[in-house]
């Protein structure tokens, strides 16, 4: 089975497939490929072309792929729709089914560390997209994750408090691309072991693992209804209409 990830919700778009000897949870990985890198110039103009290379790597076409993941946010307005549309898009023609995953819990067990793990996504106008969990890693290396906060977006001065109460004096491992802007307060408020900036983007490696271990158990999202998660209203706002 063929499962093939895509998260487009941070200015990192990351990309792979799995090729999985079997169709039970947790089948053995026969073979895979992932990409990450920032989408430059955006990922409307890079999104397609960077999921052909990575299928190609493996000899495979977007008709091989058994089942799609995708990231459905939280994150930029953008980046989480043209994700979306373009796994739609492709699941329309090919008639393959889709199942999303929050991209929040994607980056903490992207980590696989144990103990709780704060994802931080920079939300722009002083803001933080977040989420705190408690993961653990099976003998069998397989991470789970428990949420301890719900995925939320806040100013960065109110989230890294509110994590800081829940955690208490425990060590929070922290990863996303939200560590930059706030190295110092998440420092002064946490303890806090930054984690690298390889652990800061989902890995499409476990998002198809997870997303195929979830679709096995409950089915694909239904293709019509599935939106995408934006937590706030978009930057944009369409011009006001002068009043006569």
């Amino acid at each position: 089975m063929l499962v093939f990830a895509i998260d487009t919700a941070t200015l990192q778009g990351s990309f792979g497939w799995v090729r999985l000897e079997g169709t039970v949870p947790k089948s053995p990985v026969a073979a895979f490929a992932t990409f990450s890198a920032p989408a430059v110039p955006g990922h409307a103009e890079t999104v397609l072309r960077r999921i052909e290379n990575v299928l190609s790597s493996g000899g495979y076409t977007l008709g091989d792929i058994d089942l799609l993941v995708f990231g459905r946010g939280p994150g930029t307005f953008t980046g989480v729709r043209i994700g979306l549309s373009t796994v739609k898009g492709i699941a329309l023609a090919g008639n393959q089914p889709i199942i999303g995953v929050s991209s929040l819990e994607a980056i903490a067990l992207s980590t696989e560390c144990d103990g709780l793990i704060a994802s931080l996504v920079d939300a722009r106008r002083g803001e933080l997209f977040a989420a705190l969990y408690r993961v653990s890693v099976g003998s069998d290396g397989w991470p789970l994750a428990e949420p301890v906060l719900e995925e939320w977006v806040g100013p960065a001065r109110a989230v890294i408090d509110r994590i800081s109460q829940t955690a208490a004096a425990s060590v929070v491992h922290v990863a996303g691309n939200g560590i930059p802007p706030y190295r110092d307060l998440i420092e002064e408020a946490l303890n806090a072991t930054i984690l690298p900036e390889t652990a800061w983007a989902p890995s499409p490696f476990w998002m198809c693992r997870i997303g195929h271990m979830r679709y096995q158990f409950k089915g694909a999202d239904d293709l019509a209804a599935v939106e995408p998660v934006y937590l706030r209203e978009p930057d944009a706002r369409l011009p006001s209409v002068p009043q006569r």
